[in-house]
């Protein structure tokens, strides 16, 4: 909100927003957080886009006003997605996308209203469109502009005159609704952003997450596993992880268990009981949470507690797939657990590593002493361009 309404607070709100919001700070990173109504704090969506403006298309990517005042497509947001510059797109600071007839709205450097028909058309001026920071199509097709002095204004149709909004200040941007606010109310922990816009859904990336020597976390794409790792600014020191079904279980440095909405800086994690874990693994078929003690033995967490499994010991490591326990025993030798409570069996051929995990190709891979992942094919083969790191998940991510 501009300051001389509302001086503790530089950002979009209105009444009763509902759906996710994607919001950009004075910086031009960009920000996410759930509804507006659950007054949770904003988590950075770290990427190397950096937006004035941005709507979310049919097919879920983006289309981003970069800080050039140029126009960038987006697969996603995230730093694992790359952006294509719109050819002859600029300049712009403002964008909005009308699906009848396929139609880009844009304001201009010169504060008028601008339209495109499909992405790659020439920008038209739209009659008697000036002047405006920010435009956003309602629901009902009507045009919201925003004035220099924060006031909103509606457009009917392209030849329709601007007519104020009553008691609509003092903003710099809205977001799309049925029809404008009747007043202006500040969501809590809302602050600072210069735009908001709701989506749908945020693109999904298969990853093969790295955590480093010092708990750092890296990631690389599942189909780019050769390329380097890229640091991925988490909330905490990391020792294991999981991803069940869009929650992020996390053994953190403290050997503490948390879940955790996301892996990025500001994403909301929850501590669990007090227990110590070192490792962590899921059974999809039975519904379990496992993890491994500090003492070496198994142990089952039903959401409030830890229950020991008799005879599970000892082993540093553990993953599950189709009901399989696979350890890492404290010889460094791989062995196989037919159920929680079958005995472990040596798997021949596979010494020696530090810790184990499904690959995003499905084979199951290990950590060597020389810190690089290997792959399980058939015996250990050494994974190219996977040092260095302690250890390593495969998930799904935006």
């Amino acid at each position: 909100m501009v300051p001389e309404c509302y001086p503790n607070y530089f950002t979009t709100a209105t009444k009763m927003i509902d759906g996710t919001q994607v919001n950009y700070d004075n910086h031009n990173f960009i920000w996410m957080k759930g509804d507006w109504k659950d007054l949770g704090l904003c988590e950075e969506y770290s990427g190397p886009v950096r937006a004035l403006d941005l709507v979310q298309l049919p097919d879920a990517s983006f289309l981003v006003v970069g800080t050039d005042y140029q126009l960038y497509t987006c697969p996603g947001l995230s730093l694992w997605f790359t952006c294509t510059l719109v050819p002859n797109s600029g300049s712009v600071k403002s964008i909005e996308y009308a699906p009848r007839g396929n139609k880009f709205i844009g304001v201009g450097l010169d504060d008028q209203v601008y339209i495109r028909i499909g992405l790659l058309s020439p920008w038209n001026l739209v009659p008697i469109s000036g002047r405006v920071v920010d435009v956003t199509l309602l629901t009902n097709g009507v045009l919201l502009g925003t004035a220099w002095d924060g006031t909103m204004w509606t457009k009917a149709d392209q030849e329709s005159q601007w007519i104020k909004v009553p008691n609509g200040c003092c903003v710099l941007a809205v977001i799309p609704k049925s029809k404008p606010p009747i007043s202006m109310d500040i969501n809590p922990n809302s602050n600072s952003v210069i735009n908001a816009i709701p989506f749908t859904t945020m693109p999904l990336v298969n990853l093969l997450v790295g955590i480093g020597p010092d708990n750092s976390l890296w990631g690389k794409r599942a189909d780019a596993l050769t390329n380097p790792w890229t640091q991925i600014p988490s909330t905490m020191p990391i020792l294991d992880l999981i991803e069940v079904h869009g929650t992020y279980m996390i053994v953190g440095a403290d050997n503490k268990l948390y879940f955790c909405t996301s892996l990025y800086i500001n994403s909301q994690c929850e501590k669990q009981s007090s227990g110590q874990i070192k490792s962590i693994a899921y059974d999809f078929d039975a519904d379990q949470i496992v993890g491994v003690g500090m003492d070496n033995q198994l142990y089952v967490y039903d959401y409030q507690s830890w229950a020991i499994v008799p005879k599970s010991g000892s082993v540093w490591d553990i993953s599950i797939r189709n009901g399989v326990i696979v350890g890492v025993g404290t010889d460094m030798n791989v062995y196989t657990r037919a159920g929680l409570y079958a005995p472990w069996v040596l798997a021949r051929g596979f010494c020696c590593v530090t810790r184990v995990a499904v690959l995003p190709n499905g084979r199951y891979g290990g950590v060597g002493p020389d810190y690089a992942i290997y792959e399980a094919n058939p015996t250990w083969t050494s994974l190219p361009g996977s040092k260095a790191v302690v250890n390593f998940a495969n998930l799904i991510h935006y």
